[in-house]
């Protein structure tokens, strides 16, 4: 029964292009051929003339994406996998997809964290990066589709996997980092608990012992290109708080400091600027200069809060792809 529906949309195909018809009802019949290489090319190619066409590049995404996944299949490729995916998202807009669409979306983002969970990785950094992808492709396939269980099936299956290995390494970590008196197993060890207390949201010990990690790491300067800052003390009383910065810039190039790029972060979502006016009045204020490669320079700075404020980090915003935060215990 297969092998007459691929006949039938053979013979389909043919006459479509014998007949003369458009290179979008071309890709359309490429594409329920399973042949998506040439659907992308006839969608591309209609584009030049239509690059409005509703619903086009859509078409064209789940062509790509559905192109790498076959190349998966194949090949075992994850990185030709995941770069028709990059592709994907030159075009896909998820507010338009129709209900159809979505599932077929949603079921691709599956295959693809699948991928990367059974792919094997190079390195120590690959592996972190392979066990990121999954988790992150898993969550996206299920908020596009909340229907598509096999997603949320396996997220739940990582968590439960997950949870006592990365707790164990964390406390390992944290017990060394006492001992040894070591910024990097501090930070290494919240790296683990963050992990634990994301795979189990309940788990006291978990949390406990990140809030405890997050005291020392939260006055650890990293060395993070291109720019890094640590905190550290802070007071908070009668709805101000008061940090103590410390900033530092990695880079070869000279970079400005922009106050108004150092946020508080609540716990409910809402973000909090410098009072730059009460800041401007303290004697060791951190100011706004141009920092010279490898500079550090240090200040204190005022945030004003509203009642029962509870902040959860500090973030400065280095440019559209870089954040860099610091968390409060």
């Amino acid at each position: 029964m297969k092998n007459l529906s691929t006949l039938i949309l053979t013979v389909f195909l043919l006459t479509l292009i014998q007949c003369g018809g458009s290179k979008l009802e071309e890709g359309d019949a490429f594409y329920a051929s399973g042949d998506y290489t040439r659907a992308v090319n006839s969608y591309l190619e209609y584009k030049k003339s239509d690059a409005q066409a509703p619903g086009l590049d859509n078409k064209i995404a789940l062509a790509y994406f559905n192109k790498g996944n076959d190349l998966f299949n194949r090949a075992r490729n994850i990185k030709s996998f995941a770069g028709n995916y990059e592709k994907t998202q030159d075009y896909i807009d998820e507010s338009t997809l129709t209900a159809e669409q979505k599932a077929e979306y949603s079921k691709l983002l599956f295959n693809l964290a699948v991928a990367y969970r059974n792919s094997r990785p190079n390195n120590d950094i690959e592996e972190e990066q392979y066990f990121n992808n999954t988790l992150d492709y898993l969550q996206m396939a299920f908020n596009i589709n909340p229907q598509n269980t096999s997603a949320d099936s396996m997220i739940s299956h990582i968590y439960a996997e997950n949870f006592q290995e990365m707790y164990e390494k964390g406390l390992n970590a944290y017990n060394r980092a006492k001992k040894f008196k070591q910024n990097d197993l501090y930070l290494r060890a919240e790296h683990f608990f963050e992990r634990a207390a994301q795979f189990k949201s309940g788990d006291e010990q978990a949390q406990k012992y990140l809030s405890n990690t997050r005291k020392e790491t939260l006055a650890i300067l990293e060395n993070i290109q291109p720019f890094s800052f640590c905190v550290p003390n802070y007071k908070i009383e009668k709805n101000t708080c008061f940090i103590a910065v410390a900033a530092k810039n990695y880079s070869n190039d000279p970079m400005a400091l922009d106050l108004n790029a150092l946020t508080l972060n609540t716990t409910d979502g809402k973000v909090i600027n410098i009072d730059l006016k009460k800041t401007a009045e303290l004697e060791k204020a951190l100011n706004e200069t141009t920092m010279k490669p490898f500079d550090l320079v240090e200040g204190q700075v005022i945030y004003s809060l509203a009642p029962n404020t509870y902040i959860e980090y500090i973030a400065y915003n280095v440019d559209d792809n870089m954040t860099v935060k610091k968390y409060f215990p």
